[in-house]
Order: structure tokens, then C-alpha cells, then sequence
């Protein structure tokens, strides 16, 4: 997708391997809540060059796109410009879920982060999003400090954009769902140590790595989260120092006949490797 940002982003990006059970009311409903920060979306549509203000939109006509398009674009432009994209694992012909997954991505404005009651807020919404979409993994990061640990090449392919191949990294912001906290080992998310962490109510968790999502140079920084990888181990994530090794993934789906069993990660090696 095509994002009107003339400067720097934050993303946040959530994946998840089963339905959103809430749907769309759901997630419009707890993003209205965030109306005190300019974060409520205030167009709705099924691409970025075709959305309509929610306020003046028929819920039967916004229902449908929401089924056609298997989720849609929600953008705001003051006081933060802000892009939000849902692509959800439903099946618009058979009205069957799919075994794929479903994303729930954001695009914000570097400038909404400078307060730090802002910031709290939009941790808030993170949780509340996380909560609706019983997530399986999150992240929050700059997009720059994205393009430096996932781009394998200039302004090409980038490494560990699914889950179905591997965690994408560590970043400012990290939500594990239950799934990836019993696959991994529950004792290491008590153990580990990092900047702030947290227990969700699902069983989840929730690091931090830095105060400041702006503040990712640092390069004692890039070694502290070189070493969550190692602690939770390598094998599930991507690392662009390594980008064609095997990595394994949760069972999300039950393919192997075990209730915590692994599964191979798509590999890069679908593409052309480099010589």
C-alpha cells in the first residue's frame, strides 16, 4: 500500500491466525476512544484512494465493504497524519475463515510521539487493538529503524514481513500472544530482562526495549535486543545478518499433530538469491 506521509513513520503492525470475532464495530468502537489524541479514524474504504467519511456512511453499505474487501482503509490527516490497513483472514465467497493470516497495520506520524501522555495513550490503543484481534505477535518501530534490521535490499526485499516465515525482529514495542509465549517457553518472558515488560491478561506479553520509540541509534541498544533474539531464541525470527537461514514457526494451525509443535518457515529461498 501507498502511504501519503512526506516524513518519518511509525508503524505498528499486528498479525494473527484466526478470525476477529468483534469485526469491524468492534475495532471502530475502541478506536473512538481515542478521539482526545487524534487517533479515531474519520474515513473508512475499501482502498487509500477511495474512502469516505464514517460519520456519513450507511453501517449496511460499511458492513458489506468491510466483508468485500476482507477489512479495508481507515486514515485521518489532523492532527496526525495516520494510516491504518486490516486485511483479515476471511473468505469473501465462502464466508469461511482461511488458514492464512490477518494483519492490522498502522502508519503515524513520528511528530505524535514528542509527548510522553501521547505515547502512554497510544500503548493504550496498542493493547486494545491487541485485545480485540486476540493477536499472536505485534510490533511498534520507525519505519527507518525497520528498513535498517529487515531490508535485504535497497528499497526491495525485506525479511520476516510474516509470520508464516518468521518474527520479524525486535523492535521498541513487542506483543507476544499466548501462542508464541508456550511455544517459546513461558519461563524465559518471566526471566527476561529488558526496559519495561508486562503481563497481558491473555497470558501474553508485552516488551519494551527503550523509552522512546524515536530513539533506536544507540548501538548498546542493537545489541540488548540482538540478545532477547539469542534468549528467546533464533530460530523463530529473521536476522539480516543471516537471512536465508531456516527458521520454524508455531503450529498455528494444527498441522503437525502436536498441541505445541513447530512448523518450517516459509523460506526466503522462494525468491532469487542473491550471488
Amino acid at each position: 500500500m501507498m502511504k501519503s506521509f512526506s516524513k518519518t513513520q511509525v508503524i505498528l503492525t499486528f498479525q494473527c491466525s484466526h478470525p476477529w470475532p468483534d469485526g469491524l464495530w468492534g475495532l471502530l468502537d475502541l478506536w473512538a476512544r481515542y478521539e482526545d489524541i487524534g487517533l479515531a479514524p474519520e474515513r473508512y474504504g475499501s482502498a487509500e484512494m477511495r474512502t469516505f467519511l464514517i460519520t456519513a456512511w450507511d453501517k449496511v453499505k460499511m458492513e458489506q465493504t468491510w466483508e468485500r474487501a476482507s477489512g479495508g482503509i481507515f486514515k485521518r490527516k489532523r492532527p496526525w497524519n495516520m494510516v491504518g490497513q486490516v486485511l483479515s483472514n476471511w473468505n469473501r465467497y465462502t464466508r469461511q475463515p482461511i488458514r492464512t493470516l490477518s494483519f492490522f497495520d498502522l502508519w503515524l506520524d513520528q511528530d505524535f510521539f514528542a509527548d510522553e501522555q501521547r505515547v502512554g495513550r497510544f500503548l493504550e490503543l496498542c493493547r486494545d487493538i491487541y485485545t480485540w484481534g486476540h493477536m499472536d505477535h505485534g510490533y511498534v518501530a520507525c519505519d527507518t529503524e525497520y528498513e535498517q534490521k529487515n531490508s535485504i535490499t535497497p528499497g526491495g526485499m525485506r525479511g520476516g514481513p510474516n509470520l508464516e516465515y518468521a518474527l520479524p525482529g525486535i523492535y521498541w514495542a513487542n506483543f507476544f500472544g499466548p501462542t508464541y509465549v508456550h511455544w517459546l517457553g513461558e519461563e524465559k518472558f518471566e526471566s527476561l530482562e529488558t526496559f519495561y515488560k508486562e503481563r497481558l491478561a491473555d497470558g501474553g506479553w508485552l516488551l519494551l526495549t527503550r523509552p522512546s520509540v524515536l530513539e533506536y541509534q544507540d548501538p548498546a541498544l542493537r545489541v540488548h535486543e540482538a540478545g532477547i533474539i539469542h534468549y528467546l531464541g533464533r530460530h523463530a525470527f529473521f536476522e539480516l545478518e543471516d537471512p536465508w537461514k531456516p527458521t520454524y514457526r508455531p503450529d498455528f494451525w494444527g498441522e503437525s499433530g502436536s498441541p505445541n509443535g513447530s512448523m518450517p518457515g516459509r523460506t526466503l529461498r522462494l525468491y532469487s538469491r542473491p550471488k
